[in-house]
């Protein structure tokens, strides 16, 4: 609502106000911004955040029933109250969100569970112009809680990280934006190989599998860590001096993969990665010819990797 009013009423942001009420000192602004004039515009917009859960906003509580019944609210100001639950203790509280929920405008948004949160999830990854597995959708939905801020916050995340490759978003992307920890034990993984200190890398392997991790997962994340190595590596041959930020933006990675990645990207050449990730290949391959197991493979792939600089 705001965002449409902003468009089409208010393009400079002169009338458009959003007080949250449990911060300290509101309520004199409140009043003082029901009241004010439009600025160069016919409406005003001032949105009330937390009015009716509020401590020791009885007065106002009272102020606003009264108006409303008398008809005393200023016709140039657009009131929106928003309240992020329908239950209150207070008999003021009570007696003024009966009153409000008679009105013509009233927007009830329940918590989105089931279908309805993964169609949701579904569609937010296609308007960000991306595509998700159905595993993806449904993890994301597993770890929603309730909070689509911070599900949208993950999906944009993904859409930036899978954009480059043109891949649908994987089960395997979303774990590494879930958990900051799981994302810190990869880079060391990777660390522990590529400085050919093997004896660390099973023990952080060993971690892994202990955590739920399978080697597949395990297997993926090294990939996936690989190939940002090499697409880093090259770009950084081709332009020297280029930041980490600056390369996020080029190659759409998520900064925080870009910045724990790049001290490792400066040791090695092109060449000595690249024979890192042929190795790589080489598993998946027979992994998915049947000619081995991801768990035995994987601990070959480590014993026998050297990387030289």
């Amino acid at each position: 609502m705001v965002k449409k009013f902003r468009a089409e009423r208010d393009p400079a942001g002169y009338n458009t106000t959003v007080i949250d009420m449990t911060e300290e000192r509101q309520a004199g602004r409140m009043l003082e911004e029901i009241r004010t004039l439009p600025f160069l515009a016919e409406k005003r917009m001032v949105v009330v955040k937390h009015l009716l859960a509020a401590a020791g906003a009885t007065p106002l509580l009272r102020y606003i029933a009264e108006a409303l019944a008398a008809g005393q609210l200023p016709e140039q100001t657009i009131l929106v109250f928003w309240e992020a639950t329908d239950s209150f203790k207070g008999k003021e509280a009570k007696a003024l969100f009966e009153k409000l929920i008679q009105e013509k405008f009233v927007y009830r948004f329940d918590p989105l569970t089931g279908r309805s949160l993964i169609s949701w999830i579904s569609d937010a990854v296609h308007a960000g112009g991306g595509a998700a597995a159905n595993d993806a959708v449904q993890r994301l939905a597993a770890v929603a809680g309730g909070d689509l801020a911070r599900v949208h916050t993950l999906i944009q995340q993904l859409i930036a990280y899978t954009k480059s490759s043109r891949r649908p978003i994987e089960r395997a992307d979303v774990e590494i934006f879930l958990d900051e920890k799981s994302d810190e034990s990869i880079f060391a993984l990777v660390d522990a190989i590529v400085e050919g200190r093997g004896k660390a890398a099973y023990e952080m392997i060993g971690e892994q599998e202990r955590l739920g991790k399978d080697p597949l997962y395990i297997f993926a994340m090294l990939m996936r860590q690989f190939r940002i190595f090499l697409e880093m590596r090259d770009l950084l041959d081709r332009e020297d001096g280029a930041t980490s930020s600056d390369i996020a933006i080029r190659l759409g990675h998520h900064p925080f993969a870009v910045k724990k990645s790049l001290p490792t990207v400066k040791r090695y050449s092109f060449g000595a990665l690249s024979r890192v990730y042929r190795d790589l290949l080489l598993i998946e391959e027979q992994v998915k010819t049947g000619r081995g197991q991801p768990d035995e493979l994987l601990d070959v792939f480590v014993a026998r990797r050297t990387l030289t600089p």
